[in-house]
């Protein structure tokens, strides 16, 4: 028997070095043991696996025979033509995947003598329950088979339906007949059908899954069928389109693409090889991924203006495209968009900022590549084997960029070998340069770069010395510091830190040890790096501040107690897993006005949607729109405990514990003017404030930024305000003041300017006439009128002044009713009271508001009160309006003056001329504007020592 085995052995030699040993009625085999085999696959060139197989129990070669004991690994692999298979009684097992992605296989029977199986050897195989035959002992899912429905029935032409959905059809079919009783069709369901050269879409089908004619290769003809509520295929285009988004989703070798279509769908034409060229209108805006994948064949496309990112592989294996435009428009390209391709030369356009993982990656005829000074992002592996693309060199480094700067990115350091290398002052952007330079020890970057990739120092064990400048707004991937064992870092609070002689904190490299449980990050960090907190699990808060822009991948991963996080209105960017599996806080606070950049999964498995994130007022909209922060159960507005902002042209300044608001000074450039109406409250981010004060100069010129004046015409004043602060509205002249609370607020020091005291009119509240004219704080005001305060916007008031040694009297000029309206008096006797012209049957009468008296003129000038009404003449004089004429003298208005009327004037007003004995120097008008010769009333002068102060002129 030993003679008889080495025999066989001898004659089976030469075979050796091939798949198989021999070749049995079309089956190929390996010898396992003296007298058993095991089924295993074709060499290249062989003729494959196709068809009913029946494998037998026993094989004869040179001879001897052998019993059939095993399938082997991947033995029919790829064989989507193998229709049905028969495993004989004598095999025991089946390896690794032996059937994988025999997608045209309905039939199998495995026998109960099967007790070994690899690792899902019918992975990619689909069956119909009844033909697929296991061993019961064995489950299906450990053969890794997709075992279709109950229902499902297989066609004569391949087509597998189930439910009236079609759920495969076998890549051995040429012709299909989607019958009409079919509603959709399942994803990849067409896939890979090589042979299948035309297919029609009834109308009664509704929905078509993704990928669903993935590698139908001699696919040339696509219809639906007219009166499909879902899609068309309008223009007679070879393609089926999505009707309502006139979006083309699955195209073939012979479409044409129609000018109504305004995107081109995932994966449309993937693997569609027989595809050559395609022109893509303008109105085409959007391009999907995958969207050319493997179009082996196209030579020529064109990518319209409007489409703004080209997706992730969407001309990865389009190994005919030797040229391409990219327009100026499209923003990122996408993982992989153009690998494998055959391009010679490639110019991004100036629009582009971002470039994702491996782009040109394999591209080996890449010899030249224009870089734009607008890229912002470089992912790792873009140029990965490239091997005839030409960089330029500076130092160690080799360099891509662009006419004006051709040091743009590092790609790469010259060797591995290097010790040192000063990075070009030109570089913007630093990739994975300096993996696995081992024998690196210093690395000095510029001012100007922006980023710093993934992997960039990984495995630089040697590098201690590490400068980064304060340009710097990322630090990109998980590994870019990873074995940099003897990197030294500047060290505050448990957290070790990189930067540059002018700030050792701008990068929060890593915490000292896992065991922290509170961590305050320096003032002047600007970025938190990759795990910078990975796996601290007994972290409870961290305080962020203010000038951190960047959250990096996986900064807080595993922070399972943290319970306490704010992020600063600085924040630009969260990464990747930046805050996964952090499952102990139940409130999230980011203060960006302005949703961070943030990565789908930067918050994974925090079950956000039972927490509550706390967001600045005016952004919870754009939150709420924005994944993943959208994923959070409740998102309320975040108050600081004071806070100021601009809110209808005023500023306020806001208390959230109190719910209050307090009017501030103006910060902007110019104080404020006009007609101005304080709001009792104030609405902002879902929380209602109560304006309570007006702040000390709030509306004087002294508090405005500028110092301007502010030219306020009136101000409106709510109920809710108690409190007005000093100087409020001091040097301004205010017409109106109206104030809607019955209760007079409290007033500080020198609140208005005696101008406004003496010339303003206060509206306030019917009844509460008493409370204001006699309170020690208002009754300063000469004119006080109540008012329903049904209107508030007040009229324009002129006023007008009387004065005599003794006596004081004002009157307002009611521009509305073109008449005297108010008069008052002071006198000892009279300290404060308001007066009011009453007409009534042609007489004219003057009525003391306060005293609910009349009045008569004296003889000497004064005014006594009475309770008979005495009739009062008015008349006009040449200078002013005649309110009464008395012997010897006569009581004149004249606009906005104050005058000394003497016994001796009769007739006229004794006319004003201004007496300057303040000196040389420059003269201002209470709005500030320099003036010729100065004006009567309050004037400023500026000395030549620059002092100034206010001047009287009379």
């Amino acid at each position: 028997m030993k003679k008889l085995i080495t025999s066989v052995l001898v004659a089976l030699l030469p075979l050796i070095a091939s798949a198989y040993e021999f070749k049995y009625q079309g089956i190929y085999y390996n010898v396992t043991e003296w007298d058993e085999v095991e089924v295993t696959y074709p060499d290249y060139g062989d003729e494959p696996y196709s068809g009913a197989i029946v494998i037998p129990e026993r094989v004869v070669n040179a001879g001897h025979y052998f019993t059939v004991t095993s399938i082997g690994e991947f033995a029919f692999e790829d064989c989507v033509n193998v229709t049905s298979v028969v495993i004989p009684s004598t095999v025991t097992r089946i390896d690794n995947l032996a059937f994988y992605d025999c997608i045209g296989l309905s039939s199998i029977v495995i026998p109960s003598s099967v007790t070994e199986i690899g690792d899902e050897p019918f992975s990619g195989c689909y069956f119909i329950p009844e033909n697929f035959v296991n061993n019961s002992s064995i489950s299906d899912d450990d053969f890794g088979a997709g075992i279709l429905g109950e229902g499902a029935v297989e066609q004569n032409d391949g087509l597998v339906i189930s439910d009236n959905e079609v759920v495969l059809c076998r890549p051995w079919a040429t012709s299909v007949t989607i019958p009409n009783s079919v509603t959709s069709i399942g994803s990849y369901a067409f896939e890979g059908c090589s042979s299948l050269t035309s297919v029609t879409i009834p109308k009664s089908v509704t929905s078509i899954g993704n990928y669903a004619f993935e590698n139908c290769s001699s696919l040339a003809s696509m219809k639906v069928e007219n009166g499909n509520p879902v899609y068309d295929s309008r223009n007679n285009c070879n393609a089926i389109i999505e009707t309502a988004t006139n979006t083309l989703a699955f195209g073939c070798m012979n479409t044409v693409v129609p000018s109504s279509v305004t995107g081109i769908g995932v994966g449309a034409f993937l693997g569609a090889t027989g595809l050559t060229s395609l022109t893509i209108p303008n109105s085409v805006t959007s391009i999907g991924i995958n969207a050319f994948f493997k179009c082996s064949s196209l030579t020529s496309v064109n990518i319209p203006d409007g489409v703004t990112e080209l997706a992730s592989s969407i001309f990865s294996g389009c190994s005919s495209l030797a040229s391409i435009t990219i327009p100026n428009g499209v923003t990122s390209i996408g993982s992989y968009a153009f690998s494998s391709c055959p391009l010679t030369s490639i110019v991004i356009p100036e629009s582009v900022t971002s470039i994702s993982y491996r782009v040109f990656d394999s591209c080996k005829n890449l010899t030249s590549v224009t870089i734009p000074s607008s890229l912002n992002f470089i992912d790792v592996g873009v140029f990965l084997r490239c091997d005839n693309l030409s960089y330029n060199e500076y130092d160690n480094g080799l360099y891509l960029g662009n006419r004006d700067n051709p040091y743009l990115v590092l790609v790469k350091a010259k060797s591995k070998d290097i010790k040192t290398c000063t990075v070009h002052e030109g570089c913007k952007l630093v990739t994975e340069a300096f993996y696995g330079c081992t024998s690196l020890n210093s690395v000095s970057i510029p001012e100007g770069v922006t980023f710093i990739g993934k992997n960039a120092f990984y495995g630089c064990s040697n590098l201690s010395s590490l400068t980064i400048p304060s340009s710097i707004t990322r630090i990109y991937g998980e590994d870019v510091f990873l074995g940099c064992s003897n990197l030294q870092y500047a060290e505050y609070d448990n957290g070790l830190y990189l930067g540059n002689s002018e700030n050792a904190y701008l990068v929060l490299a890593k915490t000292t040890s896992t065991d922290i449980t509170d961590f305050y990050v320096d003032g002047w960090c600007k970025i938190i790096s990759p795990k910078a907190f990975y796996q601290c699990t007994s972290l409870t808060s961290v305080t962020i501040p203010e000038g951190v822009v960047s959250i990096e991948e996986k900064a807080f991963e595993f922070c399972s107690n943290l319970n306490s996080v704010t992020l600063p209105s600085t924040v630009a960017y969260v990464g990747t897993y930046a805050f996964a599996n952090c499952t102990g806080f139940s409130d999230f606070t980011c203060l960006a006005e302005e949703v961070p950049e943030t990565e789908r999964n930067a918050f994974g498995w925090c079950e956000t949607e039972n927490k509550t994130l706390h967001v600045p007022g005016a952004s919870i909209e754009s939150y709420q729109n924005t994944y993943p922060w959208s994923n959070f159960g409740s998102i309320v507005a975040y108050y600081p405990p004071t806070f100021e902002k601009e809110v209808d042209g005023l500023w306020y300044r806001f208390e959230t514990e109190r719910g209050c608001a307090t009017v501030i000074p103006s910060r902007g450039y110019e104080g404020y003017s006009g007609d101005i109406v304080i709001p009792a409250t104030i609405e902002d981010g879902g929380m209602t404030f109560i304006v309570t004060e007006i702040d000390g100069y709030a509306f004087s010129a002294i508090g405005t930024s500028a110092g301007y004046s502010s030219g306020i015409t009136s101000i409106t004043i709510p109920e809710t305000v108690w409190y007005i602060g000093d100087g409020a509205f001091a040097d301004c002249s205010i017409p109106n003041i109206l104030i809607k609370n019955a209760t007079p607020p409290y007033i500080g020091y020198s609140v208005f300017s005696d101008p406004t005291y003496y010339h303003a009119t206060l509206y306030i509240p019917n009844g509460s006439w008493y409370e204001y004219a006699f309170n020690s704080d208002w009754y300063r005001f000469i004119n006080i009128r109540e008012t329903t305060l049904e209107e508030e916007q007040l009229s324009m008031q002129q006023a007008y002044t009387l004065m005599d040694a003794g006596t004081f009297a004002y009157t307002v000029y009611d521009a509305v009713n073109n008449r005297i309206s108010t008069v008052s008096v002071i006198n000892e006797e009279n300290p404060n009271h308001c007066w009011q012209v009453i007409e009534e049957a042609g007489e004219r009468y003057l009525y003391n508001l306060g005293a609910k008296k009349f009045a008569v003129a004296s003889a000497n000038g004064t005014l006594a009160l009475t309770d008979e009404p005495t009739a009062i003449e008015m008349g006009d004089g040449e200078d002013g309006i005649v309110f009464d004429r008395q012997e010897g003298r006569q009581w004149a208005f004249v606009s906005n003056d104050r005058m000394s009327v003497e016994d001796t004037i009769i007739d006229g007003i004794k006319s004003l001329t201004p007496t300057l004995s303040e000196g040389d120097g420059e003269w201002f008008d209470l709005s500030g504007r320099k003036l010729d010769t100065p004006q009567k009333g309050i004037n400023i002068i500026r000395h030549a020592d620059g002092t100034s102060r206010k001047v009287l002129v009379k």
